[in-house]
């Protein structure tokens, strides 16, 4: 699905080294620190911690680097000061500690004190499929709620170039609903048949498509579908965050993908993770948002 891509490690190979200076907000959570260690240890990232100075520094010394990080002791003004760092070019990326995805937000997106850049903000999922071992991108399962056609052209160009800067090859994206045939009763397809009739250059748009036609060709072709990126997209544009969240979460829990997600479209990438999500997951967020960080 993914050109050239075999799993995590590839993209952890690329940034290597990089050391995205990287505000993590409120970080006084232990499994946020174990998941920027491990990010730092491997030269991926270069943590500030913006937050409650005595707990970050017990926490960080519960994992062995007690006096080697840097902290900014926010108080109430954690989240403004880790957005102002990176509005003043002292940071590339933005974590989420324990703080709430609308506090962080409010701030990212300030009109004046903010830094929402001029772009439409969109939650872009990385997925790599247990069984075939593929790499997938879904968007967006976290942020909008019900996209209009216009927002859904915006997070298409922004996975479009969330892949480029991973290194992906060329963008083959499904409009995902319940079939392939519009209607005005699903107004989902409707807004798919517009998007795939767009020019959008180099990449492929498609749609209407469920989800069996778009990733698996042997079923698209049982179904009748002759839809030449059947079965072969790399980015699923979801109809709604219901449909996207529970993929997601399915994908996740159910079937053990392993996944990554961050926010983009605003000046920097934004790592949203989930107080659910495991250390490993926050820790490839930390790696996805880090390529999009340095290969921008």
């Amino acid at each position: 699905m993914l050109e050239g891509m075999l799993g995590f490690d590839d993209l952890e190979a690329r940034v290597r080294g990089a050391k995205v200076r990287t505000a993590v907000v409120c970080a006084d959570g232990e499994d946020v620190l174990e998941a920027v260690a491990v990010a730092s240890s491997r030269g991926i990232v270069e943590p500030v911690f913006f937050g409650d100075r005595e707990r970050v520094e017990a926490y960080w010394g519960r994992l062995g680097l007690a006096g080697e990080c840097e902290i900014v002791d926010g108080g109430d003004e954690c989240v403004a000061r880790a957005v102002a760092s990176v509005r003043a070019g002292d940071a590339r990326m933005l974590m989420k500690g324990r703080v709430t995805t609308a506090q962080l937000l409010s701030e990212v997106l300030k009109r004046e004190n903010g830094i929402r850049g001029v772009g439409f903000l969109s939650h872009v999922a990385v997925l790599r499929l247990r069984e075939k071992g593929e790499m997938l991108l879904l968007s967006d399962a976290a942020l909008n709620i019900l996209p209009n056609l216009e927002q859904k052209v915006a997070i298409i160009k922004n996975a479009v170039a969330f892949g480029r800067q991973l290194g992906f090859g060329r963008a083959v994206v499904g409009c995902i609903c319940a079939f392939e045939k519009a209607t005005p009763r699903m107004p989902a397809t409707l807004d798919a048949l517009a998007l795939s009739q767009m020019d959008w250059g180099e990449s492929v748009v498609s749609g209407p498509l469920a989800l069996d036609g778009a990733l698996d060709a042997d079923l698209a072709k049982q179904k009748g579908i002759t839809d030449p990126a059947a079965g072969k997209c790399n980015i699923l544009l979801m109809p709604n965050i219901e449909a996207g969240n529970v993929l997601y979460k399915s994908l996740s829990l159910l079937s053990g993908c392993e996944v990554a997600g961050v926010v983009v479209g605003a000046k920097v990438p934004v790592v949203l993770s989930s107080r659910a999500d495991s250390v490993q997951t926050k820790y490839r967020s930390l790696v996805v948002g880090a390529c999009a960080a340095h290969f921008k």
